[in-house]
């Protein structure tokens, strides 16, 4: 991963963490509040995991294919958005099945296949 691309996924980590702590210490606007983290949550997840795939396979050039990133989203979407609220135990009084959260999840796997273009295109 280039040095652009990982100060890149160190700031949406930093913003992730930052909302998270946010929504328990400060009155967020309520796109922040309830759904900024999922939009970051499935780009953060997968350029870690192409991170990790590449230095294991030490293939700097490998990439996540649209496939896999679709599948992501849906394994996400149904895991925080139908298992946990209905199924979650005790926990389940946490999390809402909310459509726009997945749309949250949805666009996120979009910005993750634009970067992946983006970081690609002067290194592939």
């Amino acid at each position: 991963m280039k040095r652009s691309a990982l100060i890149g996924w160190l700031l949406l980590l930093a913003l992730y963490a930052l909302t998270r702590w946010g929504r328990a210490h400060v009155e967020l606007p309520v796109f922040f509040r309830n759904h900024f983290t999922d939009l970051l949550f499935v780009p953060v997840q997968l350029i870690a995991a192409l991170w990790i795939t590449r230095m294991i396979r030490r293939d700097r050039q490998l990439r996540i294919s649209a496939i896999w990133v679709v599948l992501q989203v849906i394994l996400v979407s149904v895991w925080f958005e139908w298992y946990m609220p209905n199924y979650g135990g005790i926990r389940s009084q946490l999390f809402t099945a909310d459509l726009t959260d997945v749309a949250m999840y949805v666009l996120g796997g979009v910005g993750f296949l634009w970067f992946q273009y983006w970081e690609c295109r002067s290194a592939c």
